[in-house]
């Protein structure tokens, strides 16, 4: 290979100006020199990578998040450290990239998780636009609308790890913990940027969404297909000597109901209205959960579902705490999109005249559509000059999702297994499983 001739010196120069950590493996993967050079300047190149990666902009960001363990993992730390991390944040000096290894890879990791949401995210927001680009250029993000992007994952990121335990507590602390929540963190950000984080937060529960209607379809085929089931007329029911509860080894029949009785409330009748608040739940839990969650087979996703499902709204319940007589933020006389630290033109055109400092962020209808359309993400050029772009954000600000809206009305998991009975064993193994989830201390 033709780096190997290279002088030592430059060919660290060349390493040093990879701008992804991906590209970094495989150049090092291809090259057994620059496996050698590397190894004796890791985290030296690692961090040139990850400054080049994140851009100086989000490099704040990407440490702020990484100062609290993942909303997961099962050590917490005290109020005390959160408070402590989350004024580093907040006071106005920029945080550096740390220096050990072990922080290093885990900011690589941080890095893939939030790259692959962003373009997932932008792929998905012109596909539901019905755009075509014009040029190659126009099917990826440009820098600043990625650094956007960025900066939205990250700061939910932070988010998630200073306030998962508290929005959803074992043991519910005295005082007003939404306060506490609006206080201590979304006080201190500008509503723009607040938006940027509730849009990010919308796309998780978009993947989420996804990963639950997966595993409703893979339970409801597994029912039906088990040779044990009987499928009875409506109204209907098995002849006695088949549901008698003396027959042994739980090989009696019972009907596929009471899904809430067995902990399954996200897939019962009755819960499917709480189904926002449980969805909201399992993306509070962070960028590394969701993407564990997305790459588990549908077993182990049940098995994630029906154990870390909680109910509460989370950022939507912070941002009820915020006060609404602050006066409406106007666009300035000359508007100006190069600097990324001010909101974009898709902010100040498209959000909703009622939306004042703050937002509420209802989890099925509010700004759903601007948000799922990422609207505060873009340049003024993909706005202004994309055919049909800017006469689709004032018809989506008016009213409700109708997918989103339908999909609270449809039958639940329960109601179309209502006329299906099955022995009691393997309700049992297909409802609760044996699978062993992966400890709380992992990483994703």
């Amino acid at each position: 290979m033709i780096l190997d001739d290279l002088a030592p010196e430059l060919l660290l120069l060349i390493l040093c100006q990879i701008d992804t950590p991906k590209d970094l493996h495989s150049f090092i993967s291809a090259s057994p020199h620059c496996y050698r050079l590397f190894e004796g300047s890791q985290e030296h190149v690692i961090s040139c990578v990850l400054r080049n990666a994140f851009r100086i902009e989000n490099i704040h960001h990407a440490v702020g998040a990484l100062s609290l363990p993942a909303a997961h993992k099962r050590i917490r730390p005290s109020n005390a450290e959160i408070t402590s991390a989350l004024d580093r944040y907040f006071d106005g000096d920029a945080l550096d990239l740390p220096e050990d290894k072990a922080s290093l890879v885990a900011l690589c990791r941080l890095y893939h998780r939030v790259n692959q949401y962003t373009s997932d995210y932008f792929q998905h927001s012109l596909y539901i636009l019905g755009y075509v680009p014009n040029c190659a250029a126009d099917f990826y993000p440009s820098i600043r609308e990625r650094t956007r992007f960025y900066r939205g994952f990250l700061r939910l990121e932070l988010f998630c790890r200073a306030f998962y335990d508290r929005a959803y507590p074992d043991d519910p602390e005295p005082g007003n913990s939404k306060q506490i929540q609006f206080d201590d963190f979304i006080s201190r950000l500008e509503p723009w940027e607040v938006e940027e984080i509730s849009c990010a937060l919308c796309y998780l529960v978009f993947v989420v969404e996804g990963v639950v209607d997966a595993v409703e379809d893979h339970l409801y085929k597994a029912l039906l297909t088990n040779p044990a089931t009987h499928i009875m007329p409506p109204g209907e029911a098995p002849p006695r000597e088949l549901t008698n509860t003396d027959i042994p080894d739980g090989r009696y029949l019972v009907c596929c109901d009471g899904l809430d009785r067995e902990g399954l409330e996200l897939f019962s009748e009755r819960g499917r209205y709480l189904a926002p608040e449980r969805i909201i739940s399992l993306a509070a839990l962070g960028l590394g959960f969701v993407h564990h969650l997305v790459k588990s087979n549908n077993d182990k996703r049940y098995l994630i579902i029906q154990r870390k499902a909680k109910r509460g709204l989370f950022l939507p319940d912070t941002l009820d705490s915020a006060p609404s007589t602050d006066a409406e933020i106007r666009t300035p006389d000359k508007f100006n999109n190069i600097r990324v630290d001010r909101p974009n033109l898709g902010w100040f055109w498209f959000k909703a005249r009622e939306q004042h400092i703050y937002s509420g962020w209802h989890p099925t209808y509010d700004n759903w559509r601007l948000r799922e359309r990422a609207f505060v993400f873009w340049d003024p050029r993909r706005i202004r000059n994309l055919k049909g772009l800017y006469a689709q954000f004032p018809n989506a600000r008016k009213g409700r999702v109708d997918g989103v809206y339908a999909r609270w009305s449809r039958e639940s998991l329960e109601e179309r297994l209502s006329d299906m009975w099955i022995p009691k064993i393997f309700m049992n193994e297909i409802l609760h499983g044996s699978g062993e989830l992966p400890p709380d201390e992992e990483d994703y």
